[in-house]
């Protein structure tokens, strides 16, 4: 995501017509799509499906992340933000994960969904994880990850009992 950020913002930034680079008025169209607040609009079906919510409210739960601080979570580089309105699963939310953290091992009382809308995390199988992947955890399975160095790790997440930290 970086480095499309990064190709983006040059040919933003790039006044001069060249062939085959879009015009300056679509080159910020597409910026403020790719980091201003429509940025996670390709996922809201899947977030509307993931909460069992209307598109709608999943939409606006969506620009809102973009917006506003999350709720710092006990252990430290989580936070969190509510699920969208309408949700009825319970300890539903969206995390965000600093850049670089690792969880602890934990097991899962209940089965564990995390619909990845950026970032990365790496499993400790190696398994990775990054926008657009759906992670799913059986109930009373065991592991731990790391979230990537490159940027923080912003998900849609439910879990069904909670944890058991190790």
């Amino acid at each position: 995501m970086d480095d499309l950020l990064e190709v983006v913002a040059l040919v933003a930034a790039n006044d001069r017509a060249v062939e085959g680079i879009p015009s300056r008025a679509l080159r910020q169209r597409i910026l403020e799509q790719v980091t201003g607040p429509e940025r996670y609009a390709p996922f809201t079906r899947r977030v509307a499906a993931f909460f069992g919510v209307s598109e709608e409210s999943a939409r606006e739960s969506l620009v809102a992340l973009t917006r506003g601080p999350f709720e710092p979570l006990a252990l430290p580089g989580f936070a969190r933000r509510r699920a969208p309105a309408g949700c009825l699963l319970p300890d539903a939310m969206f995390l965000r994960l600093d850049a670089g953290i690792r969880c602890p091992p934990h097991r899962h009382l209940g089965r564990e969904r995390l619909l990845v809308l950026e970032g990365a995390f790496v499993e400790t199988d190696g398994a990775r994880a990054g926008p657009g992947d759906l992670a799913e955890k059986a109930a009373f399975s065991s592991h731990s990850f790391r979230v990537a160095d490159d940027g923080p790790c912003v998900c849609a997440y439910s879990i069904e009992h909670g944890v058991e930290f190790s």
